[in-house]
């Protein structure tokens, strides 16, 4: 092993590129890989999620996805309905359009509007959905109202 300052260096000065590539530390993100493998895991991220807990997404009354971009919402939906997956848009909501990509606050930031824009009712179920593309990570987080 090499040390890690020495790898540093290396990796500022992109004389080893091999290294680069295969560091944890990426420097760069792959938006072709994005593209292919980051819905379909997020869709089987989220049906586990669910099976896991005995929960069906008909359940779910208001679904709150973070999506970096309006093409990744949409293509989100669309790999949802590929799935034959129980499917109601119109519970779905996202204020991207009006507030762009804000990175890890987005979560939050839909949620506060979503609460204070709809009258929601005790017992109602809110599932969040945030993935974490630059390592295909994904978090899921189910809310009750009281």
């Amino acid at each position: 092993d090499i040390g890690y300052k020495k790898k540093k260096r290396l990796a500022k000065s992109g004389k080893d590129k091999d290294y680069i590539n295969r560091s944890l530390f990426t420097l760069k993100q792959d938006i072709k890989l994005l593209g292919k493998e980051l819905l379909p895991h997020w869709v089987d991220h989220i049906e586990n999620s669910l099976s896991k807990h005995g929960i069906s997404l008909e359940e779910i009354n208001h679904v709150l996805p973070h999506a970096s971009s309006m093409i990744i919402y949409k293509n989100l939906i669309a790999e949802i309905q590929s799935r034959n997956i129980i499917f109601d848009e119109k519970r779905w909501y996202t204020n991207l359009p009006q507030v762009g990509n804000i990175g890890s606050a987005a979560i939050f930031a839909i949620l506060d509007e979503f609460w204070k824009t709809h009258e929601l009712k005790s017992g109602e179920k809110i599932l969040l959905l945030v993935p974490e593309s630059g390592r295909f990570s994904y978090g899921t987080v189910l809310l009750s109202v009281v």
